[in-house]
């Protein structure tokens, strides 16, 4: 294939080359990295406490009654 003339400005701009400076880049992915890090240990740390909805919680798929101290659910009476 000829080796064709591609303008300087062409080249520099194609896929926005050097658009973003490595320090920022790598500051950026840094950031992301320790939000998805907290947001897991959120995660984690809910799931011990039992705080969650309904579906996370083990047995709530087998139709197991929640777990409540309420004196409003209706009782058999003697």
């Amino acid at each position: 294939m000829a080796e064709r003339y591609i303008p300087e400005h062409r080249r520099t701009q194609f896929k926005a080359k050097n658009t973003f400076k490595p320090e920022e880049l790598r500051r950026r992915r840094e950031e992301q990295q320790v939000e998805i890090r907290k947001a897991k240990r959120e995660e984690n740390l809910a799931k011990r406490r039992g705080i969650g909805t309904g579906a996370d919680r083990p047995g709530a798929s087998l139709g197991a009654a929640p777990d409540s101290d309420d004196d409003t659910a209706p009782t058999e009476s003697q």
